[in-house]
C-alpha cells in the first residue's frame, strides 16, 4: 500500500527536475542567442593611413608575436581550435589570411579597425573570443603595423567551421566566466592615442601589461584561468611573483621560461615565447610597471 504513494512521489519529483532543467536549459539558449545576436554601437570607425614600410611590417611581424596573435591564429595565421570540449564547445581561432578559407576578398581597414578596435564583425555583433578588449587599447601605430604585416601573410588555403558553444560553455559565456562577448568589455567611444613612445619607465610598461590582463585580470592579481581546466593564474604584483624577481631575473624568466627557482614553465601554462621578441627597453618598462603594483 506504501509503495505506490512512493513511486508517485518519485515520479513526481522527478518530473519537477526534469521540467527545471529543460527551462534552465531554455533559459541559457535564449540568454547566449540574445548576447550573441546584440548590436553594439562604434560610431564613426577611425581610418588612418598605416605605414606599410619595410620596418613597419616587421614591426608588425614582431606585435603579432607579443600581442598574442599567433598563440591564437597560429604561426603562419591560418588559425588553429582552441577549445574542443563535448561540454564547453569548440572554439576556433580562425584564419585571418587573406585566401580560400581565410578573410575575404573586399576585408578593408574599416573591418579591421571594427575587430581590433570594437570586437565587432561587419554586423555589430561581437566576435566570440577574440581579445579585442586587448587590442582596443593599441595605439594608432602599432594597431596599423599589425594590420600592414597580416595583410602580407602569404594566404593559407584553411576552413574552419564557426565555433559553437555546448550547454556549459554557453552557461560560462553568460556568467562571463568565458571571455566570450568582447565588445562587451570595450569602450567603444574611448578614441585610439596615435603613438607611444618607448622608454624604460612604468607608464609604457602599463601600455605593454594590456596584452598580460587576458589571463592576469586587470589587477594583475591572476586566479581562475579563463580557458576551463587550465591551472589558476599567479598574481604577477610585486604582492605576488614579482616579489622574487629583479630586472635580471625577470627577464630570464621571460626569455626562458626559467622561474626564480629553476623550474621550467610550459608555455600552455605561461606563453612567455611571446614575450623573447621584447626589446631591453620594453622588458625594463614592463618590469618597472608590475613592481610598481
Amino acid at each position: 500500500m506504501k509503495f505506490k504513494p512512493l513511486l508517485r512521489w518519485s515520479a513526481y519529483a522527478f518530473g519537477s527536475l526534469l521540467f527545471l532543467l529543460v527551462a534552465a536549459l531554455v533559459s541559457i539558449n535564449a540568454s547566449f542567442k540574445s548576447k550573441k545576436n546584440q548590436i553594439y554601437k562604434t560610431g564613426d570607425i577611425a581610418i588612418w593611413e598605416i605605414d606599410r614600410s619595410t620596418e613597419a611590417v616587421s614591426e608588425g611581424g614582431r606585435l603579432v608575436t607579443f600581442r598574442g596573435c599567433i598563440d591564437c591564429h597560429g604561426k603562419d595565421l591560418g588559425g588553429k581550435i582552441m577549445i574542443n570540449d563535448p561540454a564547453i564547445g569548440t572554439v576556433i581561432a580562425p584564419n585571418i589570411t587573406k585566401g580560400a578559407g581565410g578573410l575575404p576578398a573586399d576585408w578593408s581597414m574599416t573591418d579591421w579597425v571594427r575587430a581590433l578596435k570594437h570586437g565587432v564583425n561587419r554586423k555589430g555583433n561581437s566576435l566570440l573570443i577574440m581579445p579585442s578588449y586587448e587590442t582596443a587599447k593599441l595605439s594608432q601605430q602599432d594597431m596599423g603595423a599589425i594590420i600592414a604585416y597580416v595583410e602580407q601573410v602569404a594566404p593559407v588555403n584553411m576552413t574552419w567551421e564557426q565555433s559553437s558553444f555546448g550547454h556549459l560553455g554557453k552557461l560560462l559565456s553568460i556568467l562571463d566566466e568565458l571571455p566570450t562577448f568582447v565588445a562587451a568589455k570595450i569602450d567603444h567611444q574611448a578614441a585610439l592615442i596615435p603613438t607611444v613612445e618607448a622608454k624604460p619607465e612604468a607608464a609604457y610598461g602599463a601600455y605593454l601589461a594590456v596584452s598580460c590582463t587576458g589571463c592576469h585580470k586587470a589587477d594583475f592579481k591572476g586566479g581562475k584561468h579563463p580557458v576551463p581546466g587550465m591551472p589558476e593564474v599567479p598574481d604577477i604584483t610585486s604582492k605576488g611573483v614579482m616579489a622574487q624577481h629583479q630586472l635580471e631575473s625577470f627577464d630570464r624568466f621571460m626569455r626562458t621560461g626559467k622561474n626564480h627557482k629553476g623550474r621550467q614553465v610550459e608555455p600552455a601554462a605561461m606563453p612567455w615565447p611571446l614575450a623573447t621578441v621584447l626589446t631591453a627597453v620594453e622588458m625594463e618598462a614592463l618590469y618597472l610597471y608590475l613592481k610598481s603594483l
